[in-house]
């Protein structure tokens, strides 16, 4: 407790005069990998006790030095141990005995010590105020004076007049937070020491992006959500949400071009593109929107598939994107969808579904158990997903329409949400009455309570304290641009603790299991709010900040359960009387591995026939999608002669089960062509 005042007090005064002499210092975190098995424990001797179970949070060994700028990575197999990988750190803390490390990498270990750099060992995992201390005496004296002038001249996180909800029971409330400006932000945000965090863009040029997708030329397509979560209007009104073409037209890794392809838009969410122009989830319905005459801005407007409900705004349709089977998805939550589509009456809400591009189909594929804002597809075309409420992630394996052909039945949850159990319809109900019958799981979670790692212990939550409370996307790294330990592995954000989470997917019998991957980044930064993260067209992991100290939606905080009043406004997100909800941030980071190769493919927009084939076989997804997407496969026949011929071509096993699995799926047009783990 002593050590974490220590370093509070150095935060905001003890090293202001400092400040001054090094104003213009790089910034220099310190490294550090840690080697050996991790024993994630509460406090780690650091953080824990504030306000007791509530705030309790699950620190890995280092991780409350982190506002320090001492950043540690974890291996703790290995096999991941390399000359290239080692030098990105000032030292390493080896918590194995040496025989576990072989001669080989022992050597590798001593050379990185003989260099200047520092090699601690232990027999087990010590304090972080051992651990600091032993760091500091070891690293190089450069080293060490790059990392003070740094920390002395980075910004310190100044405190404003403001009331903020204490779900905690704090015994002092957390004080809201002044906002940095992106580049220093940045100085307080974590991410693996072999990669890079670049600015994309930010405010002015974007303002709360909530979604990116990627065109054939990899131009980013950014939704703006500047109407959320307050911003309902009545049907046929304008909204303030719109969809943004950023570009980066010298090659520098920043946008520097910025086109409003549509506005207007209310509540949008998420975007794929199909047929030429874009389909966007929004407020009651899908739109299809197409630019015909080349310019960059939509010029058709057409809505599909009404029925998905805006009883609460943080609970509408989303995440929208292609499955290799060619068929378009999304994520909803409890405010369900509710029409009827193909002459078929639907309702269902909270889990994945499908449908055809025209609207003229619509299924519910699988059945999550809470709010959910994920989606995501693993090299198989298996489908994911994460919730809100101790479940960031889920795996489907077996379609709920198929499973549970009745429809759910509305239950007591707030904005029409359902309880467990589907309802007996008059066509199966036989002479009696309706009754509940018991569902079909058709999807399974992989990691029920698994516990999140903070960079700050001041973590607000309102519900499922110290786990995954808001967790947002499923993407998974599939991309020669990314080392291979993190190949497979499932990208999950949780905005309300500042951190994007690995979820370290395997196979398990004839489905997964998820265990923790620990943290892709972390932020001591209580603005950075990490809502997407995915693999773009370069290679590298894109995520979106919707930047803002307040991120909680609901419920609505009262004397009793917060310590503050507020009132629920429209859209269900609770209302405070000076409104701490941001509206005018955002930004787009580009995390990039700083030894990994460039894109073979800029773009996909002109290209023949046997090269949208050949990019089928790509090593990153997004640029498979869209090669499939580009031939429309399965109605070309060149483009199905051309993938026949290079399966059979394939020489490597390896490679032709991709191959296998991604292209004769994609060669099926039945409806029926479902996850590959179901039929194993």
């Amino acid at each position: 407790m002593e050590h974490l005042k220590r370093i509070l007090i150095v935060f905001t005064g003890g090293l202001i005069a400092f400040s001054t002499i090094a104003a213009d210092a790089p910034d220099r975190p310190l490294h550090v990998l840690y080697l050996g098995s991790v024993s994630a424990g509460g406090g780690g001797g650091g953080f824990g006790g504030f306000g007791g179970s509530r705030t309790n949070y699950v620190y890995l060994p280092g991780q409350t030095l982190a506002p320090e700028a001492i950043y540690f990575d974890y291996i703790t197999a290995i096999t991941n141990l390399t000359e290239a990988y080692l030098k990105h750190f000032d030292a390493v803390v080896q918590v194995m005995p040496d025989a576990d490390i072989g001669a080989a990498l022992q050597k590798t270990l001593d050379t990185f010590k003989s260099a200047g750099n520092g090699l601690i060992k232990y027999t087990e995992r010590p304090t972080d105020a051992v651990l600091r201390e032993a760091v500091l005496g070891a690293i190089g004296k450069k080293a060490k004076s790059a990392w003070e002038a740094s920390l002395a001249s980075r910004p310190p996180l100044q405190r404003l007049p403001g009331e903020v909800p204490n779900y905690e029971r704090r015994p002092e409330p957390v004080k809201f937070q002044a906002p940095l400006a992106p580049k220093d932000s940045m100085r307080y945000t974590q991410v693996p020491a072999d990669f890079d965090l670049q600015l994309f863009a930010a405010e002015p040029d974007i303002v709360k992006p909530i979604y990116i997708a990627w065109d054939e030329r990899g131009r980013a397509w950014v939704v703006e959500a500047r109407d959320y979560p307050h911003g309902l209007v009545a049907e046929g009104e304008p909204g303030k949400a719109d969809i943004k073409i950023c570009e980066d037209t010298d090659g520098d890794g920043k946008a520097d071009k910025f086109t409003i392809f549509a506005d207007k838009l209310n509540l949008a969410t998420s975007l794929v593109f199909v047929n030429g122009g874009v389909i966007v989830s929004e407020a009651r319905h899908m739109l299809f929107l197409k630019d015909t005459d080349g310019d960059d801005k939509a010029d058709v407007r057409q809505a599909i598939l009404p029925g998905w409900g805006t009883g609460d705004t943080h609970a509408m349709q989303s995440n929208l994107g292609r499955g290799f089977d060619n068929w378009l998805y999304g994520a909803v939550g409890y405010s369900n969808f509710r029409g009827n589509v193909g002459g078929k009456e639907l309702q269902f809400g909270q889990g994945i579904f499908r449908f055809k591009a025209d609207g003229s189909s619509l299924e519910f594929l699988y059945q999550f158990n809470n709010n959910t804002w994920g989606f995501g597809l693993n090299s198989s075309g298996d489908v994911f997903g994460s919730t809100a409420n101790g479940n960031p992630t889920f795996y489907g394996y077996l379609p709920a329409h198929i499973l549970n052909p009745t429809q759910p039945g509305f239950g007591r949850r707030g904005g029409n949400g359902f309880r467990p159990g589907y309802r007996l319809g008059p066509e199966n109900a036989g002479d009696g009455v309706a009754v509940n019958v018991r569902r079909l799981p058709s999807a399974k979670s992989l990691a029920p309570g698994m516990r999140m790692h903070p960079n700050t212990p001041n973590v607000r939550m309102v519900d499922n304290f110290g786990g995954y409370t808001a967790a947002a996307g499923h993407a998974f790294m599939v991309s020669d641009a990314l080392p291979a330990r993190l190949l497979g592995k499932a990208l999950v954000n949780e905005p309300t603790a500042k951190l994007i989470g690995i979820m370290d997917v395997q196979r398990d019998g004839g489905g997964y299991q998820a265990l923790d991957g620990f943290n892709f980044l972390a932020s001591s930064d209580e603005w950075m709010s990490p809502i997407f993260s995915d693999v773009g067209p370069d290679g590298a992991i894109w995520v979106i900040d919707f930047y803002s100290f307040v991120i909680q939606h609901n419920p609505t905080p009262s004397i009793q359960s917060a310590g503050i009043q507020a009132t629920t406004g429209r859209g269900g997100a609770y209302m405070t009387e000076n409104n701490l909800r941001d509206q005018s941030h955002g930004r787009i980071y580009r995390v990039v591995w700083k030894d990994g190769p460039k894109s073979s493919i800029k773009s996909l927009a002109k290209a023949k026939t046997s090269e949208l084939v050949a990019a089928l076989d790509s090593g990153n997804q997004f640029w498979s999608l869209t090669a499939q997407r580009s031939t429309r496969c399965g109605r070309s026949k060149e483009s199905e002669r051309s993938t026949k011929t290079r399966i059979k071509r394939r020489c490597s096993i390896k490679t032709r089960h991709c191959a296998e699995t991604r292209f004769a799926r994609c060669l099926r047009t039945t409806p029926d062509a479902y996850s590959s783990s179901a039929v194993r």
